[in-house]
């Protein structure tokens, strides 16, 4: 791992279970797609609550929210600052929304890359975790942290070029979907 992994964002036991977070029917390879905003509605599609099992337990189920709203979050977040990792080919675009209720994730490869903002990518961790309404309350504050843990993790596994390179050597989804998990609890080790 390189020294990215290190951060001064603090951490407790609870850290992010990535296996709930991203589950394998949210781990797509071998997408093609002409943009940047083409990459977010596909993860918005993957991401929405009408794309989960009845049982999920991502979305409040009284607030009804579509794959479009989600993308839209997620295209906002980028205008305001690019996601992508400068030089590792890898973007992390994120946004909160009040419907989430606990972090949900997908993974896409790239056939060919694309501009996130002057970076190409080619592998994309799109996030979706919930809206901290008071900042000062401890449950905002956990909600807060374990976006920032998510996020920190997500870093320390683009911003190594080994994983990077073995990532990309993945064929289909099963084999991306394990090699990150793995790469996630190496990461969450250090």
């Amino acid at each position: 791992m390189t020294k990215s992994t290190e951060s001064s964002i603090p951490t407790n036991s609870d850290e992010p279970d990535f296996a709930t977070i991203i589950c394998l029917d949210r781990v797509c390879t071998s997408k093609e797609f002409k943009s940047r905003a083409a990459v977010l509605r596909n993860a918005g599609k993957m991401l929405s609550p009408s794309n989960q099992a009845r049982d999920s337990v991502h979305f409040d189920k009284k607030k009804r929210i579509d794959s479009s709203e989600v993308a839209g979050a997620l295209l906002d977040r980028e205008q305001k600052g690019s996601t992508a990792l400068d030089g590792s080919g890898a973007a992390i675009p994120h946004c909160r929304l009040e419907s989430c209720i606990k972090p949900i994730g997908c993974l896409i490869k790239l056939e060919a890359p694309v501009k996130f903002a002057e970076e190409d990518v080619d592998l994309v961790f799109a996030l979706v975790v919930p809206e901290v309404e008071d900042k000062d309350k401890e449950e905002d504050k956990a909600k807060a942290r374990q976006h920032l843990r998510i996020l920190q993790v997500c870093v320390g596994i683009f911003s190594d070029e080994a994983n990077m390179e073995a990532l990309r050597a993945c064929r289909d989804a099963p084999s991306l979907h394990e090699l990150f998990l793995k790469f996630g609890k190496l990461v969450q080790s250090v």
